[in-house]
């Protein structure tokens, strides 16, 4: 009898690009800051990698990791090294206007906050959504301290701890309707703790709309992407801290894969939107491989894994300032601190 023939294998399948790092724990929410880098990627700020917002935030989670609160003084030191202090260079890529301005107005020795609407303040502080997961108040005190240490407008300082706040429910599996309506009580208390500091802030009459219009997000919960994206966005993209909410909106849709809502987002918003969005998303994933290629991807990973650890050490991890310059040394484009 003939002995029978070995079995042929099969041919192996495509790695699945949302598969988890199994390298990696896969903790609750650690997976937010590699997805909001991703979203980041996604949006194409800057063609290959990720943006100024997304190296800001790097530096906020370093520093809630060593402070575990915001020491402005400190924090702000620390932010400005990436922009050529002393004997560093500028190494942020895609800054913001008003980010730009802030720093100049901080080497002149003068700082001035922007009073602009903006995403920027929410895509800067998603870390706190890790690090105060169990502790709202701990995570409204920290994203009002860092972003209104750039930023004085009242709604883009409100959405940034909103924003914040759907990164921490989002590590409990939080979404559709029971996200919006948390996240409107985030937006709550981040009002309650500026109220009475009007003459500090410029439109406050706008950000005490926001509950209620968190709120309404739950009218589509069910809708098609979209749907959701006509309505916060005009035809150029959502206008001020409407990308936020855009974000959030998106973010908490129960029909559509990881990748599908972060791609959406990316294109209907930028970079910020695609970040924000990522952020929430990416908090209730395992940490994964996604389709944009995100530099730095595992450093990202082990950075999430660590705020919601609650790990205080950084020594062993690279400083943000070595990480960014790195590619400037390869390309042999270090910019001058003169430009």
């Amino acid at each position: 009898m003939p002995e029978p023939e070995p079995a042929v294998a099969a041919p192996s399948q495509a790695p699945d690009p949302n598969a988890p790092l199994q390298s990696l724990l896969k903790d609750g929410g650690a997976g937010a800051l590699l997805a909001a880098a991703a979203g980041d990627v996604a949006g194409r700020r800057v063609e290959g990698t990720y943006s100024a917002n997304t190296q800001f935030g790097t530096v906020f989670a370093y520093h809630l990791m060593r402070n575990d609160a915001v020491d402005r003084d400190v924090f702000r030191a620390e932010v400005m090294l990436l922009d050529g202090v002393g004997e560093t260079h500028q190494v942020y890529r895609g800054l913001d206007p008003d980010l730009r301005a802030f720093f100049d107005s901080v080497k002149s020795g003068a700082p001035v906050a922007s009073t602009l609407a903006t995403c920027g303040p929410a895509a800067r502080s998603l870390a706190a959504g890790l690090r105060f997961r169990h502790d709202p108040n701990g995570l409204i005190s920290a994203v009002l301290r860092a972003a209104r240490m750039t930023n004085l407008n009242a709604a883009s300082v409100v959405t940034a701890a909103a924003a914040a706040g759907a990164v921490a429910a989002s590590t409990f599996h939080q979404v559709g309707k029971d996200l919006f309506l948390g996240v409107a009580e985030t937006a709550e208390r981040a009002l309650f703790e500026i109220d009475g500091e009007e003459f500090r802030f410029s439109d406050m009459d706008a950000a005490a709309l926001l509950p209620g219009r968190i709120r309404a997000l739950c009218d589509l919960v069910d809708s098609q992407l979209r749907e959701v994206v006509g309505t916060l966005a005009e035809d150029n993209g959502p206008v001020g801290i409407d990308g936020v909410l855009l974000a959030i909106a998106i973010a908490g849709n129960k029909n559509h894969d990881a990748v599908r809502l972060i791609d959406t987002a990316a294109q209907a918003g930028g970079s910020d939107v695609g970040s924000i969005t990522g952020a929430i998303v990416g908090a209730r994933q395992a940490t994964s491989m996604w389709p944009w290629r995100v530099p730095n991807d595992t450093w990202f990973a082990e950075i999430g894994r660590r705020l919601v650890s609650g790990e205080t050490e950084t020594r062993d991890l690279p400083i943000p300032y070595a990480v960014e310059e790195r590619p400037l040394l390869k390309l042999d484009v270090l910019p001058s601190n003169e430009d």
